[in-house]
C-alpha cells in the first residue's frame, strides 16, 4: 500500500506545482501590464522610392 501511496502523493504534488507555476506566470504578466497592440509597429504605408526604381522601369507615369 505504500508505493501507491508515494505515487498519489507525488501525482498531487506535481499537479500542485503545476498549478501555482501558472497561476503565477498568469498573476506576474497581470502585474506588468498587459501587451497592446501597437499599430505603428506594423503599419507599412506601401512600396519606396527604391522599390519602384527597381520594379517600375517601364512604368514611370503609375507613380
Amino acid at each position: 500500500m505504500m508505493p501507491i501511496f508515494r505515487t498519489t502523493i507525488a501525482v498531487v504534488g506535481s499537479t500542485l506545482r503545476k498549478a501555482a507555476l501558472a497561476l503565477f506566470g498568469f498573476v506576474a504578466g497581470q502585474v506588468a501590464g498587459p501587451l497592446r497592440y501597437r499599430p505603428e509597429a506594423h503599419y507599412m504605408r506601401g512600396p519606396g522610392p527604391k522599390w519602384r526604381e527597381k520594379y517600375l522601369q517601364d512604368h514611370p507615369a503609375r507613380w
